[in-house]
Formats: C-alpha cells, structure tokens, sequence
C-alpha cells in the first residue's frame, strides 16, 4: 500500500514538472508574439521602429482552481521608447490579430491642448498643464489616455479630434493679473477643468511638491463634476492663490481668493461650487470648560488644562491661517507619570456635544504653514460648525 501511493505521488510529481515546463514554454510563446505585434502595431501606426523595455502578458481568472486561477487572457501590454518617449503599447499575442491600442501621443495631445487653453485665456504668464486625462467611445469600446489604431492625431486642430471626446485637466499659472472667462465656449462642454492661479513661486513649489509626493492623485478624484477635488484643492492652497476657475457640464465657477481677517488670523469660505460666501467666521480664546471634554475622564486622570481655542463657522469649506504665536500654548507635564494630549470638542451636524482625543485622521485638520517672509502659520481646516481645542496633561486611568 505505501509502495502504491508513493508510485502515485510521484507520476503526480512528474506532470506537474511537466505541465510547469509546458506553461511557461507557452507564456514566453505568448510574450515574445506580443512583443512582434507591439512592433508591428507602431510600425504600421506611426512608422517607427521603437524600443521594446518589457512585455506583460494579461491574465484572467477564469478557473476556480487556485494553482490555474491566474490564466493569459490573450493579451499584452508592451512598455517601449522612442526618441526618449517611454509609452506603453496594448495588443493581441495571437499572430493573426495586430489590433491595438497606445497612448505614445499623448504627449502631443496634452501640450496641443495646453496651447489652445492658453490661447482662449490670453494670459500673460505661462501656462502650465499638470493632469491630462482624455476618454472615449469608439466601436462599443471606452478607451482611456489610449488610442486604437485607427484613430492618430495628425498635429492639426485639437477641437477637431477631440470633438467626440471628454477630458479631465488640471492646470496652473503663477501671478497672471487675473483669469479671463472660459464661459459659452461650446468646446468646453466635454470637459472637466481645473485652472489655479498662484499668487507666486512659493505656492507654485508648494503644489508641486504635493504632486511629487502623489498626496493627490488630482485624475482619479477628479469626479464626473469636478468639484470634490476642487474643493479640496481650494482647502490645501487657498492662501496660495489669487484666483482659480473649475469648469464642469459646460458651467464655470470663479473664485477670487480675498482673504477676511480676525486680527493676525486670517480665513476663506467658499460654497459648494467653490465661490467666496463672504461668511464671518468667530474665532476666541477662553478658559476651558471641563464639562465640555467630560468624555476624557473615561480613559484618563485630568490634572490641567490649556486655555481654550474656539472656531465657530457656517460655511462647509472654511480654511484658517494663525499665526503660530495665536495658536494655543500647549502645557508641560508637571509630573512624571503624566503626558500632554490636544483634545477637540465639537458640535456635531446632529446639533450633539462630542469630544475626543485629537488625531490629524479626524475631520478637522490642522497643518504648519510658512510664507515668503518665513512666518509660520497653523493652517487650519475645521469640518464642524463649532470647535473647540484646548491641551490637556492627563494620566492613563488605572482599570479596576
């Protein structure tokens, strides 16, 4: 009986081998056809000969068998250069089907698009195009930053080709007077477009080094309307900006970021669509009110207070910049078993008290800011309509 079942275990052993070799003799089949229609594709396409860098076969899972859950469904995605362009190359591993898709033009495209932006605006400064996003329908299909082979832009009028497609932009200027209207241009109906215009270099290198850290991934939050992540973009950068445009279904939204003051302290408010509501904003200090933070008694000893800092606000976006200095002093532990922790109290939407430990996870955030003349701020962005922070030195409370 043993003898037999190792005599099984090991012709189990032996088509396994088998089948393993066979699988991947047939992957690099299908690997080195998918690099030939790559080639072939941009050869017929564009007349060029470039580069082959990699090719990823696609897989499907097609089979509920762990081991052959991962199949090739047929497909290659090819990377390639040309002339220092990196681009990436869709097609077929079958001989017989040299259909495809590339986005090798997209370059083009982007700056073609940035020029006829540039134009309609008649800026005095540069303009800049940080996201380009372009998607369409063609034979039952939705193609996105990739086009078939059939379709190629010649490098004339970018209305003309893009005229059955929609796009997502983002773009930037620094320190243009003032953004001229896009409004009742026709073109512009397909489009979801984003356009901020820096007060200077400092806010520019401060938008660009978010986009380097990928902190905002501007096209994949860019909504069908756009104006979540304009919003957003309005919160991050608002005191680095003179003015900005969203332009989403054919209507346009301006904003002019004019800045209202509570002493050193100043604050923007916009609505829903991103447009100054001109709200006022309380901002006062006090004596913290223990019943205000008797939530923290659950977990911890409370041995002192800061004083209080208040916010009370009526628009749904609402950004702050104190001075550091304004900014609630937080206090030393007195003794060594004790720690200090920021404490929020808020009203919720609800009209209820809540209060916790303060976490920059949380809905209201708060960030260090610097201007050009090197002052330091707290940029605050508070979510509730009432707030209130102070600093506590508490104790972990001992469990009974």
């Amino acid at each position: 009986m043993v003898k037999k079942c190792l005599l099984i275990l090991l012709m189990l052993l032996c088509m396994s081998a088998c089948t393993s070799k066979e699988e991947k003799q047939e992957l690099d089949r299908e690997k080195q056809q998918g690099t030939a229609n790559a080639l072939l594709y941009m050869k017929d396409k564009y007349g060029i000969q470039p580069t082959v860098k990699e090719t990823h076969l696609g897989y499907g899972d097609a089979s509920p068998i762990p081991r052959l859950k991962r199949k090739p469904d047929g497909t290659a995605w090819v990377e390639m250069m040309y002339q220092e362009r990196s681009f990436t190359v869709n097609v077929y591993t079958d001989e017989n089907n040299q259909d495809g898709s590339d986005d090798y033009q997209m370059p083009e495209l982007q700056e073609a698009y940035r020029k006829r932006i540039e134009a309609s605006l008649k800026l005095d400064t540069d303009l800049h195009i940080s996201a380009f996003d372009v998607f369409f329908q063609y034979k039952g299909a939705w193609y996105q930053n990739v086009f078939p082979k059939e379709i190629k832009y010649d490098g004339g009028d970018i209305d003309a080709f893009m005229k059955d497609m929609y796009s997502k932009t983002l773009l930037y200027t620094v320190d243009e007077p003032e953004l001229k209207t896009l409004q009742h241009r026709k073109d512009l109906n397909r489009t979801n477009l984003i356009l901020l215009n820096f007060t200077s270099k400092n806010g520019e290198s401060d938008f660009l080094h978010e986009l380097a850290k990928n902190e905002i991934s501007f096209i994949d939050n860019l909504s069908d309307d756009g104006i979540f992540i304009y919003r957003d973009l309005q919160k991050k950068f608002a005191k680095d900006l003179k003015d900005s445009i969203l332009i989403t279904n054919g209507e346009e939204y301006h904003t002019d970021y004019t800045p209202r003051f509570v002493g050193e302290i100043c604050y923007y408010t916009f609505d829903q669509y991103g447009r100054d509501t001109n709200d006022t904003v309380n901002i006062y200090k006090g004596k913290a009110n223990p019943a205000d933070f008797r939530d923290m008694k659950k977990n911890y000893e409370i041995h002192a207070f800061s004083e209080a800092l208040t916010i009370e606000k009526a628009s749904d976006s609402t950004v702050l910049y104190m001075p550091q200095e304004d900014f609630i002093k937080e206090i030393p532990p007195s003794q060594e078993d004790t720690y200090v922790v920021l404490w929020q109290s808020f009203i919720n939407r609800d009209g209820k008290q809540e209060s916790g430990e303060f976490f920059n996870t949380s809905s209201t955030k708060i960030s260090e800011y610097r201007d050009e003349e090197g002052r330091y701020y707290k940029k605050i962005v508070p979510a509730e309509t009432s707030i209130t922070l102070c600093y506590a030195e508490v104790s972990t409370r001992k469990t009974e």
